[in-house]
């Protein structure tokens, strides 16, 4: 509830899917009343404001090539030389922790899985590059994967982690012990507890420099004393989101598709990501899995009067729509109705004397 532009109340509001309860997607009505009191009240400047979802782009890593550093040496099972994926790089040490990549269809249940063996109580990381980020105010950025310990799953608080994280120009690209190149890196990271103890916790943290999942972080959020956010040797999918809202960082972290903690950075490091995270710290031997990596990223705004793709708009894009209107090519369609027709010249005007950014 927003109140003169301050947020008056706020809580979790419950996500249905509408059809199950016979409605549809479609309003056309607002109202406003009240209840149990005799008042008098004046309403102005009515506003119903859409706010469309915005569109995103998905980048995926099943381990199904079997390689998990795309050095084209299989680590494991190769069931689709095509699933490249992400390379993955140790970070910050690479002792303590055996890798390879191996069939979790028991487990997880979807073929092949990351697998590591941690054999030491230091910090170990995985990490791999994406393509940069810059959100705009209101953009999203998300990491999703399933995950499970394997063996056993001993009681210890926040020992897994996962984060988006900003390389300052100094990205992984090899397996290292070296922290130089991380210790600049700033982001978010989540925390999880592993075992049933009813003390679990799982944390969403603003990474400073010279961490990488480790200390130096600043708290957004906790959801303390619920095993149910704990990770075990049961697949779990989760999901940490960073939305920015004007020059903050909204936060949220998702297990198996519920919201378990959130917050918002009023003061973030970076807007940028490049990197995505995932570790132990700290934690008695285990072994975890790790598969169906997604990184989802604002999809990249489409400029219609470049007809030609040459990422500038010009007197030649006319030529190159004449030809997408005698051929019927998508990039004639310049009004967004589903069809090619002379009104799209027209339309490709307008769209050429705004331009793009």
């Amino acid at each position: 509830l927003v109140v003169d532009g301050n947020v008056a109340q706020e809580g979790t509001i419950l996500e249905a899917d509408l059809t199950a309860n016979n409605l549809d997607y479609t309003f056309d009505t607002v109202a406003f009343g009240t209840s149990g009191a005799a008042i008098d009240y004046r309403v102005d400047n009515i506003e119903v404001l859409y706010v469309p979802v915005p569109e995103t782009s998905a980048s995926e890593d099943g381990f199904e090539d079997g390689d998990r550093d795309n050095d084209g040496i299989a680590d494991g099972p190769v069931n689709d030389a095509l699933d490249l994926g992400f390379p993955w790089f140790f970070a910050r040490g690479v002792s303590g922790m055996l890798v390879d990549v191996a069939d979790d269809s028991a487990g997880i249940g979807t073929g092949n899985a990351f697998r590591a063996f941690v054999s030491t109580t230091s910090t170990r990381a995985m990490i791999a590059s994406i393509d940069p980020v810059t959100l705009a105010d209101g953009q999203k950025i998300a990491f999703q994967f399933d995950v499970r310990l394997d063996g056993f799953a001993p009681d210890s608080d926040r020992r897994f982690r996962y984060g988006l994280y900003n390389s300052e120009g100094t990205p992984v690209v090899a397996d290292t012990s070296d922290s130089v190149t991380t210790d600049d890196d700033t982001g978010y990271m989540v925390q999880m507890d592993t075992g049933v103890s009813p003390d679990s916790s799982i944390t969403i943290r603003r990474d400073l420099v010279g961490s990488l999942t480790g200390g130096g972080t600043f708290a957004l959020g906790a959801t303390s004393d619920d095993p149910q956010w704990s990770l075990g040797t049961t697949k779990r999918t989760v999901r940490l989101e960073l939305e920015r809202r004007g020059d903050e960082m909204d936060a949220r972290a998702y297990v198996d598709g519920m919201l378990a903690t959130a917050g918002f950075d009023p003061t973030p490091e970076t807007y940028t990501f490049d990197e995505i995270v995932f570790s132990t710290n700290s934690i008695p031997i285990v072994s975890f899995l790790v598969d169906n990596v997604v990184v989802e990223t604002p999809a990249a705004s489409v400029c219609l009067p470049d007809v030609n793709h040459d990422g500038m708009v010009s007197p030649a894009d006319f030529s190159a729509w004449v030809a997408a209107f005698n051929t019927m090519a998508p990039e004639c369609d310049q009004n967004g109705d589903g069809m090619c027709s002379p009104a799209d010249f027209s339309a490709w005007v307008a769209n050429f004397n705004v331009g793009c950014p």
